[in-house]
């Protein structure tokens, strides 16, 4: 019984072992665009916040 057990344990060990993808790699075209993507988010999110409000100033009414 214990050998039945040894043996069915390594044969799911090898189907899970062998059965595993390769792990993505980037390419250099790759790193370049999520810079780029990167760079533009971060414009945005600055062209977002750019208006700063200091306390105790009115918040000025939305644009319609």
């Amino acid at each position: 019984m214990k050998k039945l057990i040894l043996f069915f344990s390594a044969v799911l060990i090898t189907t899970v072992i062998s059965c595993r993808q390769d792990d993505d790699n980037f390419s250099s075209e790759d790193y370049q665009n999520l810079e780029l993507i990167n760079k533009a988010s971060q414009k945005i999110q600055d062209s977002t916040n750019s208006t700063t409000v200091v306390e105790g100033d009115p918040i000025p009414p939305p644009k319609r």
